[in-house]
């Protein structure tokens, strides 16, 4: 009885595994009932329920496909027809391995496509549009049109490699598409000269430009007609007061030094029971006390950059307000204890003195610095919005 409930039970389960791929076609899950009817099926070739599941389940799929590619198309969506095309070839190649099959009678095999040459043919097909999509930007004749002309033969090279024309298209968008800016610096405060300006503007334009924008001073722009003129205004000038902050810090280690023996209060080594000498682990103790002054002394400049269109001085873009920040500081130090529990990062300033804090000319003079480094990232805020939006 026993025997006959386990084969009952061994019949209901495999008829509940067969019917599985089955569940899954008319869920319209029907990649997950191919590849469950196409393991299955390489066990054994003849289960027609598995076969039937196969042969509903490919069909529903690539008909499916064929729909959205369709639809893909119609919206010039490259890249979702390449990778639906890249699933067809996935799920024809899994159906392979159990092909032909027979049911009731009829063959179930079907034609190999090539969907190498399908994806070949869509990328063709992409790179033509976004070709064309380029020349329709580049004769509008804007900035904007040659920069986004250029973003769209990127998109083409993408799909069709790289060809001469493509990179003689993109250059002349680059030539025609991109800015000539001329920069110059201002202060309404006499206590930066104009040589200092001039010479701020200059090492900024050096160290500044990208493919979009090519930045110019005064004594650089020569003969070339800028397309927009930015000018960083220095608003304000703050110049802190001399200040210390002093910190007081303890410090200890431990040195191991290996064993030493055990000596009583005469300096006789001591011995155990069995008359043999004691040692114990020497371990030397080092502290001391770090007594740290700091000269501090803050300036900064607030600057802020508005650029105009070099043709008829409309405003373009004005940033925000930046603080560029010079912070002079001179550590020194002393210590009261052993200078081996001191940190070695710390032990130069033991060296250091106190020194004389730099005057208001001194610390302009290292913003007018700082100002010369930070004012290419300064200068290269705006260039997105001003393609987007002129």
């Amino acid at each position: 009885m026993k025997t006959k409930t386990l084969a009952i039970l061994f019949l209901i389960l495999t008829f509940i595994s067969s019917c599985n791929s089955t569940k899954m076609v008319e869920k319209g899950n029907y990649d997950d009932a191919l590849r469950t009817a196409v393991r299955k099926l390489q066990k054994d070739k003849t289960d027609p329920i598995q076969i039937k599941s196969l042969k509903d389940a490919y069909q529903a799929a690539t008909a499916a496909d064929k729909e959205k590619i369709d639809n893909y198309a119609r919206n010039n969506q490259y890249d979702h027809m390449i990778k639906i095309y890249r699933q067809m070839q996935e799920r024809q190649e899994l159906v392979k391995t159990v092909l032909p099959l027979n049911l009731n009678g009829e063959t179930i095999d079907y034609k190999q496509v090539d969907y190498n040459n399908k994806i070949s043919q869509t990328k063709t097909s992409a790179g033509k549009f976004y070709y064309t999509k380029a020349l329709s930007l580049y004769h509008t004749d804007t900035k904007n049109g040659y920069y986004n002309a250029y973003k769209s033969l990127e998109t083409a090279k993408s799909y069709i490699g790289n060809h001469d024309s493509i990179t003689r298209f993109m250059n002349n968008c680059v030539e025609k598409g991109s800015y000539k800016v001329l920069v110059s610096v201002m202060s309404y405060n006499s206590r930066i000269s104009d040589r200092v300006l001039a010479s701020i503007a200059n090492q900024a334009v050096a160290n500044s430009g990208s493919m979009w924008f090519k930045y110019y001073s005064a004594s650089t722009i020569g003969r070339t007609t800028p397309d927009i003129k930015t000018i960083c205004n220095i608003n304000n000038i703050i110049i802190g007061v001399n200040s210390e902050e002093k910190t007081k810090r303890d410090f200890s280690v431990e040195e191991d030094k290996g064993t030493e023996y055990v000596r009583d209060s005469k300096g006789n080594v001591v011995r155990d029971a069995d008359g043999k000498m004691v040692k114990k682990q020497n371990i030397v103790h080092y502290s001391c006390q770090y007594l740290e002054t700091s000269q501090v002394k803050r300036g900064e400049l607030i600057v802020q950059n508005s650029y105009y269109n070099a043709r008829n001085g409309n405003l373009m873009f004005r940033g925000e307000e930046t603080s560029v920040v010079y912070d002079f500081i001179n550590r020194y130090a002393t210590i009261r204890g052993d200078i081996k529990a001191l940190p070695p990062e710390l032990r130069p300033n033991l060296r250091n003195v106190p020194i004389q804090y730099p005057t208001t000319s001194e610390m302009i003079a290292q913003l007018c610095k700082t100002l010369e480094n930070a004012l290419p990232e300064i200068l290269a805020q705006p260039e997105e919005y001003i393609f987007n939006n002129y």
